[in-house]
């Protein structure tokens, strides 16, 4: 088991193993299961509040990719991922190296913009399932709020960030 200095945060050292034979679909109801179980296992182990952001899936694990929540807010510079075996919901990796390097109390200001005014910027050949606030990093090294909307044009899936500040178009990741 691995302590940090600061913060005194616990960084378990678990065991990468090959895994079990079996696969997944996005739309399989033990998904959540997992996803539960991966929330479980880093508030057991110290971690704050957090929210599935994304899910991989490969041939017997699934990658879930978790971050912490302020004040409603989603911290995507704070990821922390958790691989868990499909066939015993146990985690079998953690990667918690942006968490224990970045994660600090942040003054989140409030939005300029409503939800609405922001969605107002997504095209309208996204179908909008979900929408969230959140904190993304960007490529000079700042934070920015935003609204994230997740939607599907067809059969692709996108996440749209728009600027909670200007209405701008920051990201879109197919």
């Amino acid at each position: 088991m691995l302590i940090t200095k600061t913060g005194g945060y616990v960084k378990p050292a678990i065991p990468v193993k090959l895994p079990n034979e079996g696969d997944i679909m996005p739309s399989d109801p033990k998904l959540k299961q997992l996803g539960d179980a991966a929330r479980q296992f880093l508030s057991d182990h110290g971690y704050p509040e957090m929210a599935v952001t994304y899910a991989q899936y490969y041939s017997g694990v699934a990658v879930f990719n978790l971050a912490p929540v302020q004040q409603g807010v989603v911290l995507y510079p704070d990821l922390v991922k958790v691989w868990m075996d499909i066939t015993t919901c146990a985690p079998i990796g953690l990667d918690a190296r942006n968490y224990l390097m970045f994660h600090t109390f942040r003054e989140l200001p409030e939005p300029a913009i409503t939800l609405e005014q922001a969605q107002a910027h997504v095209s309208q050949r996204v179908q909008v399932a979900n929408s969230r606030l959140v904190l993304v990093p960007t490529d000079d090294g700042q934070e920015l709020l935003c609204y994230e909307f997740s939607g599907t044009n067809g059969e692709d899936e996108y996440l749209i960030h728009i600027d909670a500040m200007t209405g701008y178009e920051q990201d879109i990741l197919q």
